[in-house]
């Protein structure tokens, strides 16, 4: 702690045996008050930047996910355009998977909504 706070209440002498005077006693509670909205305040800006941390990996997480279903869609897209050229009945079942596991995806989103 700071040599210059104390947890002494506003009306107890902070020095050997000083009277409180009155002036002693608004500037002491005034710097009493300053150091409890200063803790307050701390909590609050630290509580901020713990949730703006949050949000920022949820947003990062959610830009993610829409990269990974785009690259789904896209193969997907792939699969079926080539499925005549290949006649691959894995890669056909291949596609139909990732097709429901693209449309669950998308009735989930909505569902948010």
């Amino acid at each position: 702690m700071h040599p210059y706070m104390s947890t002494s209440s506003a009306s107890e002498p902070r020095s050997g045996g000083q009277d409180s005077t009155p002036l002693r006693v608004y500037v002491e509670s005034l710097f009493d008050e300053m150091h409890q909205r200063t803790a307050h305040l701390r909590a609050v800006v630290m509580r901020y930047m713990d949730g703006a941390a949050a949000t920022a990996s949820g947003a990062e997480d959610a830009r993610r996910l829409q990269e990974l279903l785009a690259a789904l869609r896209e193969a997907v897209v792939v699969l079926e355009e080539t499925k005549r050229s290949f006649k691959s009945k894995r890669l056909g079942e291949l596609r139909e998977n990732l097709e429901r596991v693209l449309d669950a995806q998308t009735r989930a989103a909505q569902a948010e909504r």
